[in-house]
């Protein structure tokens, strides 16, 4: 050890400061050299790694979530578990796509969330029906929800905007109303797109049947999430739902950029028995199934003995065809209780319906595809669909109207015009007609003749489509069954829960090929059936006359209600543009104007029933302004009137009668008629002059001027008819020098007589 002098002490080395890079000043020369990142600051609190965007937390249990939907919508029965699952789902904020059978209750989830989600919130529902819009505000009002529908029939009204706006807890619009200019002013207002906890797509499978042409609207429904933003769950309810129609909605709302939680609840209906066949009486299909009526109804019977009965038709007219020939099979004091709904009824009459309906005062409806979709009417004990229906989907639709209380057993069938089996080689019609049926119609009409399909496992398997999301087989499954690659090349939770609620029908009442003795109750009938003879003395005579009334336009037209025919020899059809001026443009609307009050004081003058609606004042001006098309005709028939206006409520009688208005009409005009151009007549050919001969002398004499029956005093014409056949004798004033001079043979008829021909189609005129 050294003994030197004691070293200082070294303290610890500082170590050196790094150096700052020198910001370069920006020029525009030298480029800008970005800072290099720096660490973001320390959160306060840290974000839940279990949480998903746009997901809440639900602060009650299942037990305590059905008891606050059964408290708070007064039920009188127990909402099913996946019911009480969804409404949490959707109310977490999860998207959602939920397929239930007609009847499964699917009103109550717009309800239960509703009511769930708070007074100051908000939730809309896209309905695709006036009447459906109506009937389900109804019932939210009677359970003590503040709901309100919007459509053009009110939107003036500024008290519904006003409630829309600040106090509604259910809105029910249509997609045309959603993305109008009208509710565009609500979207607008950042306090009432902050109300919106949930946009719901009531029958989601329009967009599918609908979206193309008919309402293109529905595939632009997506449109609205740029109002609610991602924390709004959009959610989409159908009973019908095949694969096709699955990937439709799923890509027309949006699905997959958010959490997504679906459910398949089946559309079986246990309750209901289906029955397919043949239609035998296609002129009067009520005839086929008029055996459901019982068959001692007498004047001292009760309405109530005649069942529920619910038919669709593809026309206005055949709604009101099959109401008269309903109250012909019964008691004058019944008949009363068969009405006829179609879109074309005023709002009021269809509320007054559908409140008859429901009540018991109507017993049998009548209807178009209007009454095809959510009309909740819960006794109802017979859905009948005569001819074939567009898709599968709106035949199960129209079906699932019956028996929707599940308190008894209810029949149905379905009547199809085309049903025979197909021939070697069937008419060209027959097969245009097959190329347009849906394959899964198709497919379920050709099962009609086999007994190895169960119809209720046919639609069951139809309507269970392939998602391609991971799949869970119960409500409480933690495990999936099956993965989806949709849901593996998404980075938000999409899962599809499949359930089995084990709702399959006995044999005895499941469908006519599981028990076929079922066809015996449904044997059709014939026009002699012993209810229709009854009381067929009150409808053999038709309404009373009405009183004489001065000649006019359609005076030709007979009591029995025949038309006389216009002599098409009596207007020369006019080739090429012809215009028709104001004048004769107004007077074709008079006379039009003078026939329908004519036919409306022939049809009994009723105050109820205006002029107008005989021939409404739209299509009396589209026949005004395609005047000038009837011009182009010799005859003017019925196919030429059905092509400028669509006139259904028109009998045959009624286009007959107009078309003599018109042919009347143009012959009071004064067509001007271009003569042919000089240079299109017939050339003559060229001729040298000739050397004038000397004349000759005359050796036979000239016949007198009276002569008759000679040669040359004589022609022959033959001329086609298809009404009357003319014989007329036609005598030349003079000697006809040339046969090609038969121009003037019309000019010189003297007398004639009338006479009935054997030929045909040929009048032989001497």
């Amino acid at each position: 050890m050294s003994t030197g002098t004691p070293s200082t002490p070294q303290l610890p080395r500082t170590p050196p400061r790094p150096l700052t890079p020198r910001r370069t000043p920006f020029s525009p020369v030298a480029p800008h050299r970005p800072r290099s990142p720096t660490t973001p600051g320390r959160r306060h609190k840290p974000a839940r790694a279990t949480r998903l965007q746009g997901i809440k937390e639900w602060k009650f249990s299942f037990a305590e979530t059905r008891a606050q939907i059964i408290e708070k919508l007064k039920l009188s029965y127990v909402p099913e578990d996946w019911q009480v699952h969804l409404v949490i789902r959707i109310l977490r904020g999860f998207d959602s796509i939920f397929l239930a059978g007609t009847g499964y209750g699917k009103s109550l989830i717009f309800e239960a969330v509703a009511v769930l989600g708070g007074k100051k919130n908000i939730t809309l529902v896209v309905c695709p029906l006036k009447a459906l819009e109506a009937d389900q505000a109804k019932q939210a009002r009677e359970k003590g929800i503040k709901a309100v529908l919007i459509n053009e029939d009110n939107t003036h009204d500024p008290t519904v905007w006003k409630t829309a706006q600040k106090t509604a807890q259910l809105i029910y619009i249509s997609p045309e109303m959603a993305l109008s200019d009208h509710f565009g002013k609500l979207w607008t207002d950042v306090k009432f797109r902050g109300r919106v906890q949930a946009l719901i797509v009531d029958e989601a499978h329009c967009i599918d049947e609908w979206g193309e042409e008919f309402r293109p609207m529905y595939k632009q429904l997506h449109r609205l999430r740029n109002f609610t933003g991602q924390e709004v769950p959009f959610v989409a309810c159908t009973a019908t739902c095949a694969t096709r129609t699955f990937n439709v909605i799923w890509n027309s709302l949006a699905f997959g950029h958010r959490p997504f939680w679906g459910l398949d609840a089946g559309c079986d209906r246990n309750n209901l028995f289906y029955i397919t066949h043949t239609l035998q009486n296609v002129s009067t299909p009520i005839l086929d199934v008029l055996n459901i009526l019982p068959a001692n109804l007498n004047e001292t019977s009760d309405r109530s003995l005649i069942p529920k009965i619910l038919t669709y038709h593809d026309s206005v007219a055949g709604t009101k065809a099959a109401k008269e020939t309903w109250r012909r099979a019964l008691p004058p004091h019944l008949r009363d209780c068969v009405y006829a709904y179609s879109a074309d009824i005023s709002e009021a009459a269809k509320q007054e319906c559908w409140d008859g309906f429901r009540s018991g005062r109507y017993r049998i409806l009548c209807a178009t595809d209007a009454a095809g979709m959510g009309c909740n009417v819960p006794d109802v004990e017979y859905s009948i669909v005569f001819e074939c229906p567009k898709s599968l989907a709106v035949l199960v639709q129209r079906w699932g109207r019956a028996g929707r209380n599940r308190t008894g057993e209810v029949g149905l069938a379905v009547q199809r015009v085309r049903g025979e089996g197909k021939v070697l080689l069937e008419p060209a019609s027959h097969t245009t007609s097959r190329a347009k049926l849906e394959q899964n119609l198709e497919e379920f009409i050709n099962s009609a003749s086999s007994t190895d399909t169960c119809s209720h496992v046919f639609l069951t398997k139809l309507f269970r489509p392939e998602t391609g999301l991971d799949v869970y087989m119960s409500l409480t499954d933690t495990f999936i069954s099956r993965r989806g690659p949709v849901s593996q090349n998404s980075s938000h939770e999409l899962t599809w829960t499949v359930l089995d609620l084990k709702r399959n029908p006995p044999a005895e009442r499941c469908c006519h090929h599981c028990n076929p003795l079922l066809l015996a109750h449904f044997q059709a009938s014939d026009s002699h059936d012993p209810r229709i003879l009854k009381y067929a003395a009150d409808f053999i005579h038709s309404l009373p006359a009405p009183p004489s009334r001065p000649s006019s336009v359609t005076s030709m037209i007979s009591q029995a209600g025949t038309v006389a025919t216009v002599d098409s020899a009596e207007f020369e059809p006019v080739k090429g543009k012809q215009t028709v001026s104001k004048e004769d443009k107004a007077a074709l609307r008079a006379l039009l104007v003078t026939w329908r009050e004519e036919r409306h004081f022939r049809m009994g003058n009723s105050p109820y029933i205006p002029a107008e609606c005989v021939l409404p004042p739209k299509q009396l001006e589209k026949l005004v302004a395609a005047a000038s098309t009837f011009l182009k005709h010799s005859l003017v028939e019925a196919k030429h009137v059905k092509k400028v206006i669509a006139w259904e409520l028109a009998s045959t009688t009624d286009i007959a009668e107009v078309c003599q208005v018109i042919s009347g009409w143009r012959l009071t005009l004064e067509i001007s008629r271009t003569p042919q151009s000089a240079r299109r007549q017939r050339k003559q050919p060229r001729t040298t002059p000739a050397i004038p001969l000397t004349p000759q002398p005359i050796f036979t004499p000239m016949p007198p001027r009276s002569a008759r029956g000679s040669a040359c005093s004589t022609c022959f014409l033959w001329i086609s008819s298809a009404t009357r056949f003319i014989a007329r004798d036609i005598h030349a004033a003079d000697t006809i020098q040339s046969p090609k001079s038969t121009a003037c043979i019309p000019s010189l008829f003297t007398r004639s007589h009338q006479c009935i021909s054997s030929h045909p189609t040929n009048t032989y005129i001497r």
